[in-house]
């Protein structure tokens, strides 16, 4: 794994380490028997991928993360999980992208 790798990996690491605000949403979805799809980050290749939902941008806390985590769409969160800037979304990737496996 090159440094830039190792850096976001460490990145991701430390934002769920336990006593972080992420982790803590991510236990409450856990504790309630629920799951959920979260995206960190919101830059256009986010953005251009989503469908649907509604924009939020709201300060994340981790009652809200698992409040949204009911619904069906996907969570898009800041690229530092400050703020939840979208919910209930769809993510459609590229149709045109090769793939192997469907379903």
């Amino acid at each position: 794994m090159d440094r830039r790798h190792s850096d976001t990996m460490l990145h991701a690491l430390a934002a769920v380490a336990p006593g972080k605000p992420l982790r803590e949403g991510l236990d409450r979805i856990l504790q309630a028997n629920m799951g959920a799809l979260i995206v960190v980050g919101d830059g256009p290749e986010v953005l251009n991928i989503c469908s649907g939902g509604f924009l939020l941008d709201a300060a994340f806390s981790p009652q809200r993360l698992s409040e949204l985590a009911k619904m069906d769409g996907a969570i898009i969160l800041a690229p530092d999980a400050s703020r939840i800037a979208r919910a209930n979304v769809h993510l459609v990737p590229n149709p045109n992208t090769p793939t192997s496996e469907t379903g």
